[in-house]
């Protein structure tokens, strides 16, 4: 398969680049072709491998601040995307977000030709995606039932992002990628024969996850609780995010159960949890957007903007106005 995403680097005023990746990368795929580009303050790595069904590629970023890249889709993708490490945002250009995933998120994405928006949290990112022949997965309705009725259907509908459930990596998962680094290079046929097993269980393991009693059933309740941050931090702008008992449900969880574990992984609420999220986003929007913050309020999911102006001069010292003009004169 020919690269279905071009990562647009400018951003970065790159200061060196090599093939040769460096000894503090995170996972190294022995048999995949790679770069390395260094610049002020940190640097990225790409691996990359290919063949007639699929193109998976490893993009691990290392920055001291936070990081926007543009990513143009070149042709229409069905793409599966696994964030290992880091907090992202995707969005379009004009700033609508298309998605956040976390630490341990993964799930499938069919994205039109496009260029997209991407953001990094400070420190390390790492993400793998792997774009596959849609063809392919037309024929496996079998075997891949959930994925195959989302590709026809969104083929249909014509959107330019269509999105299916965002989980959390169980240890299945995990180890079944894991084993993907571990293979060594081979000739190209015997290459291929070893990892389509591979990536077909991958598949099919998400496939069968997308009956949430199936996936939920196999994790302890400190383990949903990983779930359950995940999904509440790529749900906070959503004003019903924190009703509890939609909560318990979705998770299989009693309330009491449900508050008590998390505030004891979390140290903190799940409203707490929640707000805090969505003061951060509202601090990205006030830099980023010329928007009243009235209206930022509300895309951050608050009741009204005078309690979000409150949360945020208690959080940070500063009303939402006077921080939007002391970061505009930096």
């Amino acid at each position: 398969m020919n690269r279905p995403i071009k990562f647009n680097l400018d951003s970065l005023e790159i200061c060196k680049s090599s093939k040769a990746l460096t000894d503090n990368i995170t996972f190294k795929i022995p048999f995949a072709d790679s770069q390395n580009h260094e610049f002020i303050g940190g640097n990225v790595a790409f691996q990359w491998y290919s063949n007639f069904l699929y193109f998976m590629e490893l993009m691990e970023l290392y920055s001291d601040k936070q990081e926007t890249i543009l990513c143009e889709v070149l042709e229409p993708s069905l793409i599966m995307f696994f964030m290992f490490d880091g907090e992202s945002e995707f969005s379009m250009l004009e700033g609508d977000i298309l998605n956040r995933p976390v630490r341990g998120a993964y799930y499938a994405t069919l994205n039109n030709r496009d260029v997209y928006r991407a953001t990094f949290e400070p420190g390390k990112n790492i993400i793998l995606y792997i774009s596959l022949r849609m063809e392919w997965i037309l024929r496996e309705e079998l075997a891949l039932p959930n994925l195959n009725k989302f590709l026809s259907f969104s083929l249909k509908s014509g959107g330019s992002v269509a999105y299916m459930e965002k989980l959390f990596m169980s240890r299945s998962l995990a180890k079944e990628l894991i084993r993907i680094w571990h293979v060594f290079p081979l000739e190209d046929n015997d290459l291929e024969s070893t990892l389509l097993p591979m990536i077909k269980n991958i598949l099919k393991i998400y496939d069968r996850a997308q009956d949430y009693r199936i996936h939920l059933s196999e994790m302890s309740n400190e383990e949903k609780i990983h779930e359950i941050r995940g999904y509440l931090r790529a749900g906070c702008l959503s004003s019903k995010i924190t009703d509890i008992q939609s909560l318990c449900k979705r998770f299989f969880m009693t309330e009491r159960t449900l508050r008590r574990l998390f505030y004891k992984l979390e140290r903190k609420t799940i409203i707490d949890f929640v707000t805090d999220h969505r003061l951060e986003h509202s601090k990205t929007l006030l830099i980023q957007k010329i928007l009243p913050v009235k209206e930022i309020s509300k895309r951050c999911g608050f009741a009204s903007s005078n309690y979000f102006c409150r949360l945020f001069k208690k959080k940070y010292t500063f009303t939402p106005k006077t921080f939007r003009l002391r970061m505009a004169l930096k």
